[in-house]
């Protein structure tokens, strides 16, 4: 009964890439099913925001599965201009500084996006990075990054925990017809 998110792409060239990693009470749970179909390694980690329901179990999938010398694409938040709910309550700093600590232990290298980034997986398959440069503190969930996934001429939207305020920020129209398009909760 845990409400989060957590999304495995597996390339065609064989790269794992996690998108979110949901609660922390769910790593079991996401460690068994990585397991189940066959990723023994992440290529790619992409924390959408610093929100417990989509990074909570990133350190323990971290230490099950193998994720040494790779790229973990995320965006460091502007604390001074976080809410004291998001700090205090919710603990977004504190997952946020579990993350970097797991990472830095690792090796893993951290990369903030740039808008419009394409992280290229191979043979006209890629992600593309939207909402990476949003500043509209007054709802974290703005600042999450948007994904588009392409494979050919078939297009995934994740809109993760995107607001109205991220879509328009984004423009109307920048990502255009989607096969498959994940909004929030």
């Amino acid at each position: 009964d845990h409400e989060g998110a957590s999304v495995l792409i597996q390339s065609s060239g064989g790269k794992n890439i996690l998108i979110d990693a949901n609660e922390r009470v769910t790593s079991t749970q996401i460690i068994n099913y990585l397991n189940s179909v066959g990723v023994t390694k992440l290529d790619y980690i992409i924390v959408t925001h610093y929100h417990s329901d989509h990074v909570g179990a990133m350190p323990d999938i971290m230490d099950a599965i193998e994720c040494r010398n790779i790229v973990a694409y995320h965006r460091e938040p502007d604390w001074s201009k976080m809410g004291d709910v998001e700090i205090n309550e919710w603990l977004t700093r504190w997952y946020y500084e579990e993350f970097i600590k797991k990472c830095n232990s690792k090796g893993i290298t951290l990369k903030t996006p740039t808008e419009k980034e394409v992280l290229n997986l191979g043979d006209g398959e890629y992600i593309k990075f939207f909402n990476t440069n949003n500043q509209g503190y007054e709802n974290y969930n703005n600042l999450s990054f948007g994904l588009l996934y392409v494979l050919g001429d078939s297009k995934c939207f994740l809109a993760n925990d995107m607001t109205y305020h991220s879509e328009n920020h984004i423009g109307k129209g920048v990502i255009g017809k989607v096969n498959l398009h994940m909004t929030g909760h």
